[in-house]
Order: C-alpha cells, then sequence, then structure tokens
C-alpha cells in the first residue's frame, strides 16, 4: 500500500460504513487525496442513510473517483425541523390542531376552529420566539 498520511482514519471511517478494502477500491484511494476519499465515506454515508446504496463498495468507489462530497442538510430538511419545533409549541398553546402538506408542498395548519391556514402566514403571526417565551 502507499504511503497516506490519515491511512488509518481512512480504514476506520470504511469499516464504520460496512465497506471492505479491495484491489479496486484501494486504487481509487491511492489516486485521490485523504480530504477527498473522507468526503466520499461522507457521501456514502449519507446517502446509506437516506437508503439508496445497493452496493457500497461500488457506489464508494465512483464517490472517489467522482470526487463526491455529501449534500448535507437541504432547505426542506431545515424548514421541516422549524416547522416541527413551530408546530409542537403552536399546539401545546391550543393555537393549531392539525397540519398537512400540500401536494405543491407547502404547509397548512388548521386552528382550533379548524381554519386552514398556509404555515408561513401563522408563523408570521405566531413568531417561534414568542410562542418558546409563552412555554417557559
Amino acid at each position: 500500500m502507499a504511503e497516506i498520511h490519515d491511512w488509518d482514519k481512512i480504514e476506520t471511517a470504511l469499516t464504520l460504513v460496512g465497506v471492505r478494502l479491495n484491489s479496486t477500491l484501494e486504487r481509487s484511494i491511492l489516486a485521490a487525496t485523504t480530504e477527498a476519499v473522507l468526503a466520499a465515506i461522507a457521501a456514502l454515508e449519507e446517502a446509506q442513510l437516506n437508503g439508496h446504496v445497493c452496493r457500497p463498495g461500488g457506489w464508494l468507489k465512483r464517490a472517489i473517483d467522482g470526487r463526491w462530497r455529501p449534500n448535507g442538510k437541504t432547505e426542506v430538511e431545515d424548514m421541516m425541523l422549524q416547522f416541527n419545533d413551530w408546530f409542537n409549541l403552536a399546539q401545546a398553546q391550543g393555537i393549531v390542531i392539525a397540519s398537512t402538506m400540500q401536494p405543491d408542498g407547502s404547509l397548512v395548519v388548521f386552528d382550533r376552529a379548524g381554519i386552514a391556514y398556509p404555515f408561513a402566514e401563522m408563523l408570521s403571526r405566531y413568531p417561534i420566539s414568542e410562542l418558546q417565551s409563552t412555554a417557559a
């Protein structure tokens, strides 16, 4: 094996994602920087969490060769986290009773009377900071 500064780190990361080193994968690893390999492994881990990987070793080879990086959180994930925090507080305070996602991806919440409002409108009416201070 050629000398790589962080070979132990790479082997540990491979073990964590369940990939066994073979000669084909080793060639790709040796042709890339340690940073690129670790980024590709992080991308593999992210893909595994989302259930999009059938052959982890082959996937990782393509990721290393293509210099893939993890996507990280998406705007949708950030919006859903914000919505979940807001909705739990608003529901606990009796402001809303239910929610739904529309076919276009927009969120709608229902007040105590069952009237539907766009989440963005209710968020501006009842900012999360106010809901948090009221809950405290």
